[in-house]
C-alpha cells in the first residue's frame, strides 16, 4: 500500500463522494483520478470503505460534538476549521481506522503528526517519504513528524510489530523509538516488535546492522542477531534467533529438525491458537518443512501424517495433538 495522497487531495476526494464539489473542483478530481492506475485503485479503495462506514449500525451514534471539544482544546494555535468540516473528517477517520480495522494512514489537517495504522485483523504495507517500507502487523501503530522526517534523521515511533526495508541513506539516519528503546540504522531490513503490557521489545535482523539501545545500554547487530530488552534489565543479545519472527509478514513457516516445542510455540504465534501435544515426550521429535501461507487446517493434517497424531478440541481454543510417534 503506498502512501496516501497530500491533505488537499484527500480531502478532495472525501468531498466528490459526498457530492460537494464545484464543477471546476469535480473536474480537477477526476483528472486526478484518471492520472495513474494508482490513483484509480486509492480513490475506489477509499470510496468502498467510505460507503461500508456508512452502512455500519450505530455509526452516526459517534459523538461528533464532544470530539470537536477535544479537538479544540488541543489545537487553539491551529488554523480555524468549520465545525462541519471536522466532524466529515472524524467520521471518515473513526470508520476507516477503528470500526472497519483495515490499515490506513490518519489524515493530519490538524498536526504534523502522520500516523500510519494496521487494523486488528491484517497486516498493511506502507511507503514511507523517503521511499523506505514498512509492514505493520495487526493493531500496529508508526508516527512520524511531517516536517522533521528525512530531514536530519528519519525518526519514527512504533507501537506493536513492524518489518522494515529501510532505503539506505548515510546522511540520514533511520531511528525507530518504541518501549523505552531506540533502533538506528542507514539502511537496513529488521523486524521489531514492542509489547507495551510487559515492557518487552525484541529486534531480529536481517541484512546490514543496526545500533539497539536503551536508556543504559547499547548492542550492535550484524545479520543472524537477535536482541531482547526487558525493562530495568540489560539488552539480551543471541545469534541462534527464530526463523518464523518475520512469518506473519510473509506467510512462510520454516522449520529445520526443530523440535516439535518449538513448532507449537511458532504455530501457534503464527495462527492464534494454543496447540498443545499430549504426550510431552513427542515434544522432543523434530520437524523439517515449510508452510507456505497455508492454513492451520492444512498444516495439521501434515503433523498427522508425519507423526500420526489425532486431533482433539477440548475447547474451541485449543487444539491437542494426542497419540503419535516421533518420525524415524
Amino acid at each position: 500500500m503506498q502512501l496516501q495522497p497530500e491533505e488537499h487531495i484527500f480531502q478532495l476526494l472525501l468531498r466528490f463522494i459526498e457530492d460537494d464539489l464545484s464543477p471546476e473542483e469535480s473536474k480537477q478530481v477526476l483528472q486526478w483520478i484518471n492520472a495513474s492506475e494508482e490513483n484509480t485503485t486509492y480513490f475506489e479503495e477509499l470510496k468502498q470503505t467510505y460507503q461500508n462506514a456508512e452502512e455500519i449500525e450505530d455509526f452516526d451514534k459517534i459523538d461528533v460534538d464532544r470530539q470537536w471539544e477535544v479537538f479544540s482544546q488541543n489545537n487553539l494555535n491551529q488554523s480555524q476549521q468549520t465545525k462541519s468540516s471536522i466532524s466529515f473528517y472524524i467520521k471518515i477517520a473513526a470508520a476507516i481506522v477503528v470500526l472497519l480495522g483495515i490499515g490506513f494512514l490518519l489524515p493530519t489537517q490538524f498536526n504534523n503528526e502522520v500516523t500510519l495504522i494496521a487494523g486488528p485483523d491484517q497486516k498493511t504495507e506502507f511507503l514511507l517519504p523517503d521511499n523506505s517500507k514498512i509492514w505493520l502487523n495487526k493493531g500496529s501503530e508508526l508516527t512520524y513528524s511531517k516536517s522533521d522526517f528525512n530531514q536530519t534523521e528519519r525518526q519514527v515511533t512504533l507501537k506493536g510489530e513492524a518489518f522494515f526495508e529501510v532505503k539506505k541513506d548515510v546522511l540520514k539516519p533511520f531511528v525507530v523509538h518504541t518501549n523505552q528503546t531506540k533502533t538506528k540504522v542507514l539502511g537496513t531490513s529488521f523486524n521489531l516488535k514492542s509489547d507495551s503490557s510487559t515492557g518487552v521489545t525484541e529486534l531480529m535482523l536481517l541484512t546490514g546492522s543496526v545500533s539497539f539501545s536503551s536508556d543504559s545500554d547499547s548492542v550492535i547487530l550484524v545479520p543472524g542477531e537477535k536482541a531482547k530488552f526487558v525493562k530495568g534489565k540489560k539488552i539480551q543479545k543471541t545469534t541462534s534467533y527464530n526463523l518464523n519472527i518475520p512469518a506473519w509478514k510473509s506467510g512462510v513457516l520454516m522449520f529445520d529438525q526443530t523440535p516439535l516445542a518449538q513448532v507449537l510455540t511458532d504455530l501457534e504465534t503464527f495462527y492464534d491458537k494454543k496447540i498443545t501435544i499430549q504426550n510431552k515426550q513427542l515434544e522432543k521429535c523434530k520437524l523439517t518443512s515449510t508452510f507456505d501461507n497455508q492454513s492451520l487446517n492444512s498444516v495439521l493434517e501434515e503433523l498427522v501424517l508425519l507423526f500420526n497424531f489425532t486431533i482433539a478440541e477440548p475447547s474451541p481454543e485449543v487444539i491437542q495433538l494426542q497419540d503419535g510417534s516421533c518420525l524415524h
